[in-house]
């Protein structure tokens, strides 16, 4: 890890510094760190080094065919979907529901599952329940 000093300098820090006999008065201690202390790092998961400009797509005016539920199998996600299913299914009888699953949610839908859910539905709805 590094620190930076006045100046923009950085100063390197061992991330895992030798332990030190410690004794029931340093166990006592209380270590308090403010934000001021801690470089700020902001991630973007997308790694678009180069953003992609995207549009929305035209949505249509009544959903007919098919709607797929799609659960990334994380935990309640499948008891938000069954609401989902409830609501379309009552404010839209002539749709049809199809439910899918993925194996984990920390990876990707698979290939198969991704061209499944193409050849069976005219739309999705993934649930992510965090």
């Amino acid at each position: 890890s590094r620190r930076y000093l006045k100046g923009g300098q950085a100063e390197q820090q061992d991330p895992f510094p030798p332990a030190e006999k410690s004794t029931t008065k340093d166990r006592k201690k209380v270590y308090k760190m403010s934000s001021q202390d801690l470089p700020t790092t902001i991630l973007d998961p997308t790694d678009e080094r180069e953003p992609i400009k995207r549009t929305r797509t035209k949505r249509p005016e009544h959903i007919t065919g098919t709607v797929g539920l799609l659960d990334i199998s994380k935990p309640r996600g499948n008891k938000f979907l069954d609401q989902v299913e409830m609501l379309i299914s009552n404010q839209m009888p002539n749709v049809k529901i199809q439910r899918y699953m993925k194996p984990t949610f920390a990876k990707p839908a698979p290939y198969e599952l991704r061209r499944q859910i193409l050849n069976e539905c005219n739309f999705v709805i993934e649930a992510v329940a965090d």
